[in-house]
């Protein structure tokens, strides 16, 4: 069967809903405890909804829970209608600089830009998905180069950051994310936007490819010295994700070049980051990487690294070991949390139990 349509398609996979299936079963019961009177309850962080709509789907289609299907679209609502009274479509994150302006961007930008688009477009509505579409266009872009602005003002979507200075690898890598689905969304009902979005990120994807160092590392910025106030592993696992969930998720985007780009990332995530993560006792890699990098990752101080990992290596083949990881984590998974410490724990958990299907 097809990933995508593992991924969304009418109730597959029923053989992992069996009782038992510690994954399966805490997952469900986290989203179950977000419903109360049938809607989902307001959920807090700058892309919990996007997050925890597609996981609400992804488990509906395991399942065949048709209560977690409607949940899924009940948040893409959300979502939408927030980006429709938005000046220029992007939702706040936070505020930048001593004037204190309100600005929008990926990573959040990439997961709500990407999976509402997904969600409302595959309910049917493509006039939705068509609109988001379009902010994801406009979003500024660097032509020159091949990357798009660290942020943008909420109000006029102005760049806040010179447009030439260094592109941050995993924002840029949200972005591509969110505009190589959207392009498929839309092909048909406008091709010119499609074809847009498309070129953007074509030109990512070789970027993102020609970046990459030898052992599968990405810098922080494509190149230079890695920053010390960032924990740049951590951001390396992010670029990850959104690569995998392209490739899952957007079919035509599909080359040689771009499995062995995931690969090769795959089998860093499993030579360097694995043994530094609990139930492992290892040590942080040996090469260069970010000062904010710690020794290890435990669930009890940054779960949202457990699962993330535990996505990468699932999706390269590295299942014994994202199950072992999985399986410490997940008694201490932040259930019923109605903020962006469960919503960034659920996204890649649930693309975990997808994948290790």
């Amino acid at each position: 069967m097809h990933r995508r349509t593992l991924l969304f398609g009418a109730l597959p996979m029923m053989a992992i809903a069996a009782p038992g299936n510690e994954l399966l079963d805490t997952l469900s019961q986290h989203l179950d405890l977000l419903i109360e009177n049938g809607e989902v309850v307001k959920l807090d962080g700058k892309d919990a909804d996007a997050t925890t709509a597609i996981a609400y789907h992804r488990i509906a289609n395991i399942t065949g829970n048709a209560k977690f299907k409607k949940a899924a679209l009940q948040l893409s609502e959300r979502i939408v209608k927030a980006m429709r009274e938005s000046a220029v479509g992007l939702l706040d994150i936070k505020e930048w600089g001593p004037d204190k302006i309100m600005y929008g961007a990926p990573p959040p930008l990439g997961w709500y830009g990407g999976y509402a688009s997904l969600l409302l477009g595959g309910a049917g509505r493509i006039d939705d998905a068509q609109f988001i579409a379009g902010v994801l266009d406009r979003y500024p872009w660097y032509e020159k180069a091949g990357w798009w602005a660290t942020s943008a003002d909420v109000r006029n979507n102005k760049p806040l950051e010179p447009l030439d200075s260094p592109g941050i690898i995993n924002k840029c890598c949200g972005m591509a994310f969110a505009c190589g689905v959207a392009s498929e969304l839309v092909a048909k009902a406008d091709p010119p936007l499609a074809a847009r979005l498309r070129a953007k990120t074509q030109r990512c994807i070789e970027n993102t490819i020609a970046a990459q160092h030898p052992d599968g590392y990405w810098n922080y910025k494509y190149a230079g010295t890695e920053p010390k106030s960032k924990d740049t592993v951590g951001y390396f696992m992010l670029t990850t994700n959104f690569m995998i969930r392209l490739r899952e998720l957007a079919p035509s985007y599909r080359q040689p070049g771009f499995d062995k780009m995931l690969a090769k990332a795959g089998a860093f995530a499993m030579k360097e980051i694995a043994p530094m993560t609990s139930p492992n006792q290892g040590k942080a890699p040996s090469r260069p990487i970010g000062g904010k990098t710690p020794e290890r990752y435990d669930p009890s101080e940054a779960p949202k690294r457990s699962y993330q990992l535990s996505s990468i290596l699932a999706h390269g083949k590295y299942k014994a070991e994202a199950s072992k990881i999985l399986a410490h984590a997940l008694p201490t998974f932040p259930k019923g949390n109605r903020g962006q410490f469960a919503s960034q724990c659920v996204e890649p958990a649930s693309m975990a139990a997808v994948l290790l299907a």
